[in-house]
């Protein structure tokens, strides 16, 4: 039986269904999934179907019903990246960004959080990323 990389499944789904140009390649730490909460960083070639593709991603993505919302989305301070991400980190990056406007700071999302909300978020998307990526394979 074949055992699957959960770190790196959902990147490498991204990257044999469409043009990617960069990608991270795990969304989070085996070794410690405390690190920062389950997120894929990439962006898309432009080759005049990336905005169409980009739309797919964003539709699978969010019509997935797990422990969390996610989304996929335009990260704020990137000229070019996309993740696929639970919804409230694309919800606390605005309110970074807009902090970094006022103080030139960047606010991690850890402290955005508070370590409780921080440790549940990580667990709820951690164990939310199997069951993720086997909707995005049924629905790219």
């Amino acid at each position: 039986m074949e055992t699957i990389d959960y770190a790196n499944a959902i990147p490498y789904l991204i990257c044999e269904r469409f043009n990617v140009a960069q990608m991270r390649g795990n969304m989070y730490r085996s070794d410690d999934i405390y690190y920062y909460p389950p997120v894929v960083f990439f962006f898309l070639k432009k080759d005049g179907e990336e905005v169409v593709d980009y739309e797919k991603i964003k539709l699978s993505v969010e019509s997935f019903i797990g422990n969390i919302e996610w989304t996929s989305y335009k990260l704020l301070f990137s000229r070019v990246n996309y993740s696929i991400a639970p919804k409230i980190l694309c919800d606390l990056e605005k309110l970074q960004h807009s902090e970094y406007e006022q103080t030139k700071k960047i606010v991690s999302i850890r402290e955005l959080l508070g370590e409780e909300k921080y440790i549940e978020l990580c667990d709820a998307a951690y164990f939310d990323v199997p069951k993720l990526y086997q909707h995005m394979l049924s629905t790219l």
